[in-house]
This record gives structure tokens, sequence and C-alpha cells, in this order.
């Protein structure tokens, strides 16, 4: 691996350098990516393995080469050979991908082929947007037209969202306006980096309800004996190697939060393990409460939320718990054994898998 890196590297943008093109330059980050995927799969053991990686970094380079050529050889042919050229019958009657459309794609495709081993996806920039204006739209002014209005800053938020998709955005937010006419604050149990309180915090804003955001902040907690791996979204191979995972810190959720404007005070942030916090007679705890999102993945902390907030909820308050039959089988199992224990005082919903996987309750009496 000592000698596969520098190896890769100096083919790769030798390729880039000695033909200054931005064809032979895109192969040769194209090639560094391939570089971490490698490291991502294992480091090679042999020497087999080291000669592979430098051949393909100069292979790489040298297509990155010949393509530059070829296009400083196009630019310069005479108007007589390009005239004739043009005069040649198209070979499909389909008009052309651009090259550098062709080449973006291709760079974003292999670029998913490494931030899909972590649960991401890239998407371009502007297909992202111009999707979740569409997304917003349909929400708007079709599913909840008279809740949700057109929002600038909610868009920019619902672009900037990391684990949680447009539509169960949306519907985290129409379901908090429909809880605004019930007593009582919001809460967030499982924060992670603040993208979702964010967006909570913006839609709260001309009201006068605090923020109460619940998290280990040292990542998933240990796994309970009820989960059970469903998706591997990391690759990680097995449940207990989650524990720790996914960890931030809570001076990034307060700088998410003062982004939208909301004010510090009305921010009520509890670090720890959420059995551990609720025991706590020191700390503070929400009184009523009108709307929760649940985000904690784990059967534990999910079961210890929904019980705590089954005596805090007022009516027509709403509660939104993420993960539902997805990652962890604990989460499914401790929302459906809640359910079953107040089968008369919740309105229950399973969203469409297509909209991600969660669920919904409504407090009826």
């Amino acid at each position: 691996m000592v000698l596969l890196i520098p190896t890769v590297l100096v083919l790769a943008f030798l390729g880039g350098l000695l033909v200054p093109r931005r064809v032979a330059r895109i192969v040769a980050v194209v090639t560094v990516f391939w570089m971490v995927l490698l490291v991502v799969d294992g480091a090679p053991t042999d020497t087999s393995d080291l000669l592979g990686g430098a051949a393909l970094g100069a292979v790489n380079a040298a297509v990155g080469a010949a393509m530059a050529w070829a296009i400083q050889v196009g630019d310069s042919l005479p108007p007589q050979v390009l005239s004739i050229a043009h005069t040649l019958p198209p070979m499909t009657a389909e008009p052309r991908t651009p090259l550098r459309t062709r080449l973006r794609r291709g760079a974003v495709r292999m670029l998913n082929s490494v931030t899909r081993r972590f649960g991401h996806e890239m998407v371009p920039v502007e297909s992202r947007r111009s999707l979740i204006r569409q997304v917003d739209s349909i929400y708007r002014t079709t599913l909840h037209p008279n809740l949700l209005a057109p929002d600038a800053v909610r868009l920019e938020l619902l672009g900037g969202l990391t684990g949680t998709s447009a539509s169960e955005a949306l519907h985290i937010v129409a379901c908090l306006k429909k809880s605004l006419g019930s007593e009582g604050d919001v809460c967030e149990f499982g924060v992670a980096q603040g993208d979702t309180s964010a967006l909570l915090a913006h839609e709260i804003l001309s009201t006068d309800r605090l923020l109460w955001l619940f998290d280990t902040f040292q990542g998933l907690p240990r796994p309970h004996a009820k989960d059970q791996l469903k998706d591997d979204i990391l690759g990680l191979g097995s449940i207990e190697a989650y524990e720790g995972k996914m960890a931030y810190g809570v001076a990034d959720v307060r700088r998410q939060v003062a982004a939208v404007g909301f004010p510090r005070d009305r921010v009520r942030v509890l670090p720890g393990l959420i059995e551990a916090v609720l025991e706590d007679a020191a700390l503070a705890k929400p009184g009523a409460v009108c709307f929760a999102y649940i985000d904690f993945d784990f059967y534990s902390g999910i079961h210890t939320a929904l019980d705590f907030l089954h005596g805090r909820l007022s009516p027509g308050a709403h509660v939104v718990v993420d993960d539902y039959d997805f990652f962890s089988t604990g989460a499914k199992l401790a929302v459906d054994e809640f359910v079953a224990a107040h089968p008369h005082d919740y309105s229950f919903s399973v969203a469409p898998e297509e909209l991600g996987g969660f669920c919904t309750f409504e407090r009826i009496r």
C-alpha cells in the first residue's frame, strides 16, 4: 500500500499535466477515486497487486492523454476536413450527448460507486434542486394545500438534508403544522448533525414553542437484543458494528439551528442516552408536547421515547418515527408494541415505501 498510493497518484496526475486538457485531468481524478475504492475494499497484500494497481494507474493516465490529444487534433484539423466530416450521415437518428455531459455523468457514477458504501448517493446539484422543487410543489398544491405555503428557506433546508428524503421531510413539516393547534413544545429524538433540527426550528420560528433536542452525541448506542440488522446501510456486516457510528457534536447542531435565526434561549439540548437523561431529576424536561420526531434507530431508544411522550402528548399532537421496518428490526418492533399497548389513543399510519421508511401517530384522546 505504501508503494501503491504514490505510484497511482504520480501516474494519474502525470497524464493530466503532460497534456493540459480537462479530459485528461478528469480521468486522473477518476483514477484517484478508484484508488480510494481500492483502499475501502482492502489493501493489496502482494507484489502482483501492487503492479496491477500501478498498471491500472498507467492505463488511466494514458487514456486521459490520448483523449486530450484527440481533442487537440480535432481542434487543429483544417476547415476542408471538417466540412467533409459534417456531410457524413449521422450514426444514429438521435443527437449524441455532448462529451462534457457524458464525462460528468460518468464521474458521478464513479463517485457513487464509493459513496453508496457509506449510505449516500451523489446527485447533480441542479437535478436535486429541481426534484426538490417538484416534490415541494406536489405537497403544497395537492397533498397539503392549506398547510404549506411557498417558502424559499424551507427549500434550501430540504436541499441540505442528509439521510432524510425531501418527501419524508415535507411530511414531517405537514404533521408539525397540523400539531401547532395543540398545546406544547416540539421534540426531536436523535438529531445527528442537526439538519432536521434546523428544519423544525425554521417552521416554529414565528411561535413561542421551545425546541427540545435529545441525542447521545457519541454515535449510536449499543443495540438491544431485539435489534437485528435488516438493512446494512454502511456495509459493516453486523448490527453490533454500528455502535458509536454516526456521531456528531452539540456545537454542530447548535450551529445549524442558529443559522435559521432561531433564538438560542428557545433551544434545549439534552446530551446522553435517553434512558439516563429521562431518569435524571436535575434535568428539565418538556411538559406538554405537540409534535415529536423520533430517529433513534434502535429498539430501546424508540421504546423509551414513545413511553415518555405518551403522558405528554396533547390531543391532536403528532409523532413521526423514522426507520420503521428499515435498518434495524427493533424500530418496527418498538412501534408495534406501543400501538398494541394503546389501541384507542392514537391514529396510526405507515407511509408508502416510496416516500421513505417512517410511520405517524396522531393523538386522538
